[in-house]
């Protein structure tokens, strides 16, 4: 092993290494935009994705490539060759498919343009190895093992992460029937209060609606007073057992204003129109 042969073997393993480097952080960009877009419900852009596609190949070709040089095996030549022609063929055009030319960042493509011509002479290079007999034959053991486990370790990490969708975020949404909605004047009102949701329910469709828009104002005000008592008798640590009023007196005075409430509601609306939900006689569960 002389000089020339040590020079490019370690040429070779800064080629292998670059097309790790290269490939992670194609995979970095491509998990941000995947976390970005769970965040906004939205999806990754698919140009974009196909440019990380096609430039990951072409990564990986250089760290195959990188990998046969380092052990000086023949297929150092075919893959330099795929390499260089692959490159040429991106910065001839074929990056304007994926890149608008007002989006093309004229540094990142001097700095492409010089990393292929430095590459190229490599090739160069690795020519002129094949011509001189300095490279292993094709089926040379160790470079065709290490040549394999490179492109093959090198595509599998690529795809695998490549494939990875970030998960959606939980929905935060109440449950259907828990939605307020007031859109439709309630012909039928269920009387319901439930810590941090509005108190009445349109039986129709099961759904909360304010009282303050469809009920008349001084009763809908009462309303408010009346749900802002059962609302403040809630704390931190009692939310999920239900409401702990100050004392019997000042529950029994909130029920004995509900009850009124819904006498006011069915002078409006009938008196088979207006019920209670359950839980009213309850003093758990976050109901009335």
């Amino acid at each position: 092993m002389d000089a020339i042969d040590i020079a490019f073997r370690l040429a070779g393993g800064f080629y292998l290494f670059a097309g790790w480097f290269g490939l992670r952080a194609i995979l970095m960009d491509s998990v941000l935009d995947k976390a970005l877009a769970a965040l906004s419900a939205g999806k990754e852009d698919p140009k974009e994705r196909g440019r990380r596609w096609v430039v990951g190949a072409s990564t990986v070709l250089v760290g195959a490539s990188g990998a046969a040089l380092m052990t000086m095996s023949a297929w150092a030549l075919p893959l330099f060759l795929t390499s260089v022609a692959a490159q040429a063929i991106w910065i001839a055009g074929a990056r304007r498919i994926f890149i608008p030319a007002e989006d093309d960042d004229e540094a990142s493509r001097r700095q492409l343009v010089n990393a292929a011509i430095l590459y190229s002479a490599v090739a160069v290079g690795v020519a002129w190895l094949w011509s001189q007999g300095r490279l292993a034959p094709f089926d040379e053991p160790v470079g065709v093992v290490v040549t394999a486990l490179a492109a093959s370790g090198l595509a599998l990490w690529f795809v695998y992460h490549m494939a990875w969708d970030a998960p959606s975020l939980p929905s935060f949404d109440p449950p259907p029937d828990e939605e307020e909605d007031d859109r439709q004047a309630p012909a039928r009102i269920v009387i319901a209060p439930k810590f941090g949701w509005q108190p009445l329910v349109n039986a129709d469709t099961g759904k909360r609606f304010s009282h303050l828009y469809w009920v008349e104002e001084s009763l809908a005000h009462r309303i408010e007073e009346w749900d802002d008592g059962f609302q403040s008798a809630f704390s931190a640590d009692d939310a999920p057992r239900g409401p702990d009023f100050p004392s019997p007196q000042d529950e029994a005075a909130w029920r004995a204003e509900g009850l009124a409430i819904a006498e006011a509601l069915k002078d409006i609306y009938g008196p088979d129109s207006v019920t209670f939900g359950p839980g009213w006689d309850g003093h758990r569960g976050g109901d009335a």
